[in-house]
């Protein structure tokens, strides 16, 4: 059936995060239907694919699209010469309509620092990657779209991601970063800061006696 074949992915659970749909998508699926969605609904969707013809192209090297759209093992705040040459890697990778990816530069509120803006940040997922230059906060957020931005930034940082910085500008590559140095006297300590196992909680021992568990029975 050629261009004509309609394949249709429904998703029974959700377990599919964009970058999933994306290879899906371009792997010739012509609809995903998210979980949840109702069986009128599915089937509505169905009907609206008569006639429909694929237009995407077919990947010729299956390993190199998995290559593209699985993030790197990278994660957490890099020195800037090392944030520059992986993120300028990925972004030269990207194909357009395969997967989006955002980097931002943060111009820090006036009255904080980069110390304390960082100890609000937790970069969990490989490929969200951070570098700290001039005094600003540059973030490069992997298979993140721009509708999704603001979630994005309130999951990372445990304050309200607008009381924290004065300003927010996205950037097309990491040619539009200004030109700077590391913030040489705070990456030490903040490397040593998220690196660190979190504490463990003290707990004391409580002596209970007989009255006490009287009552409490």
């Amino acid at each position: 059936r050629g261009r004509e074949l309609r394949l249709v992915v429904r998703e029974m659970a959700p377990c599919l995060r964009y970058l999933d749909e994306q290879l899906l998508l371009a792997c010739g699926a012509s609809l995903i239907v998210p979980c949840g969605t109702s069986l009128s609904r599915f089937l509505t969707l169905l009907d609206s694919l008569h006639g429909h013809r694929w237009t995407r192209t077919l990947p010729e090297d299956l390993p190199a699209i998995l290559a593209r759209l699985r993030p790197p093992a990278q994660r957490g705040l890099l020195p800037r010469r090392e944030f520059e040459a992986l993120v300028g890697g990925i972004l030269a990778a990207e194909r357009h309509g395969e997967v989006s990816h955002l980097l931002l530069h943060l111009r820090v509120a006036e009255g904080l620092n980069l110390t304390q803006v960082l100890g609000q940040c937790r970069l969990r997922r490989a490929g969200d990657l951070a570098c700290a230059s001039g005094g600003d906060l540059w973030l490069f957020l992997f298979g993140c779209r721009l509708d999704a931005l603001e979630r994005a930034l309130g999951n990372l940082f445990r304050l309200p991601w607008r009381e924290l910085f004065a300003a927010r500008r996205l950037l097309a590559g990491v040619d539009e970063m200004a030109p700077g140095a590391d913030d040489a006297e705070l990456l030490p300590a903040l490397l040593a800061a998220e690196r660190a196992p979190a504490p463990a909680a003290r707990l004391t021992p409580v002596r209970i006696g007989r009255t006490a568990l009287e009552s409490v029975a």
